[in-house]
């Protein structure tokens, strides 16, 4: 946030709850609602950040993340007291953070800077797992989103997209690159090379832009992983989203079957089986609801059919349906020919720009029915700082 300013919502129950937006916000703090108690903490320093997210592991699930600059702070919600001081650690990447996401078991931190390498912390030992990894195939420019993919066991895939109009797919087990998506762009003049995939990994040429289309690239904006693994969603600088469906879910691993030290093997062919959906219309993208950048993505499951809810620079909303059982062939071609995608809602927010999103189905048994709350930017000045909620119907 350019304000440096950050509101935990806390949406607490009980009748003694804080209502949904803080009293007097200050322009200088961090604060917390702890959930019904109306209760409020704040951090001491006011940081320019861009990325929040709270551990997503049992072990750590008092711990939260802000990425600023180059470093990512990690704060314990247990300490007492009104203000969060200092944080508990301060990780260092070095180049400008643009995204961070943890691992389902709350074990490892990824994150995605101005240097086209991810890294990966050690949430546990704090320290930069192989820092030698993720080197090979690397994004030639920014990376500007990461992701990791929440279904299965560990070791989980790890997902990326760049400002090189380039989507990748890493294995975390020893960080090799397993696939590209998207046309490498260069600028009048520019060479592009020697960061290409490895000869054994095909790149997919479905949608990217290419070396002559300067104007809204289609940079990898923002990333979306499926819950159960079924779909990775990506947004373009050119309002284009690109759907990837895995022919099979990802495997469990198998447990070790030999002695002290084995490791967990799981079946991998099966969960590199991912095509891109071919979308005649929109030229194998759903690219039918925005025209400018899709900088936030969520998938909804939990409803009678899977969602996909987008929104983007253009200050605009969409919510597409996917119909069909993708996992249900044992072929990739089969497997995304019987996805049947729609646009079912296109709704313009409050703001000119929209810069994040989270989504939910508030019931499952009510087809159509999906709760966007969504931030971003819009000229007036009543807009600033605030979130609207919208509850979209078909």
């Amino acid at each position: 946030m350019a304000s440096g300013n950050l509101v935990f919502w806390g949406l607490g129950r009980g009748s003694d709850g804080p209502d949904l937006g803080p009293q007097n916000p200050s322009l200088d703090t961090c604060r917390h609602w702890i959930g019904s108690r109306g209760e409020r903490r704040g951090v001491a320093e006011c940081y320019f950040f861009d990325t929040l997210l709270f551990s997503s592991g049992q072990e750590s699930s008092y711990a939260f993340y802000l990425a600023t600059g180059d470093q990512v702070l990690e704060y314990d919600l247990r300490n007492e007291g009104a203000v969060y001081r200092e944080p508990v650690h301060r990780f260092t990447a070095g180049d400008e953070i643009n995204a961070v996401d943890i691992s389902p078991d709350g074990r490892f931190l990824a994150v995605a800077d101005d240097s086209g390498q991810p890294r990966v912390y050690n949430l546990q030992t704090r320290r930069q797992d192989h820092p030698n990894w993720f080197h090979s195939g690397r994004h030639s420019n920014l990376a500007m989103c990461v992701g990791w993919q929440p279904a299965g066991r560990p070791p989980y895939d790890l997902w990326t997209g760049g400002m090189d109009t380039v989507q990748c797919r890493w294995g975390t087990q020893n960080g090799r690159l397993l696939n590209r998506w998207g046309t490498a762009f260069k600028l009048p003049g520019e060479s592009v090379g020697g960061r290409s995939a490895p000869s054994t990994t095909p790149v997919a040429q479905g949608g990217g832009a290419g070396p002559a289309q300067a104007v809204n690239p289609a940079f990898v904006y923002s990333l979306a992983c499926h819950p159960e693994g079924k779909y990775v969603a990506a947004g373009l600088g050119n309002g284009a989203i690109r759907l990837l469906v895995a022919a099979r879910p990802p495997p469990p691993c198998k447990p070790p079957s030999g002695g002290r030290g084995a490791k967990a093997k799981g079946n991998r062919k099966a969960a590199t089986d991912w095509v891109e959906v071919d979308n005649t219309e929109g030229g194998g993208l759903l690219s039918t609801a925005h025209n400018y950048s899709v900088t936030a993505l969520e998938f909804v499951p939990g409803g009678p059919t899977d969602r996909l809810v987008a929104a983007g620079l253009d200050g605009q909303i969409s919510v597409w349906n996917l119909n069909g059982t993708p996992n249900g062939s044992e072929t990739t071609s089969g497997a995304a020919s019987s996805l049947v995608i729609s646009l079912k809602v296109r709704q313009v927010s409050l703001f000119d720009k929209v810069e994040c999103l989270t989504a939910l189905c508030p019931n499952a048994e009510v087809a159509g029915n999906t709760l966007v709350a969504v931030g971003g930017e819009g000229v007036q000045a009543a807009v600033k700082g605030n979130i609207a909620v919208y509850q979209l119907r078909d």
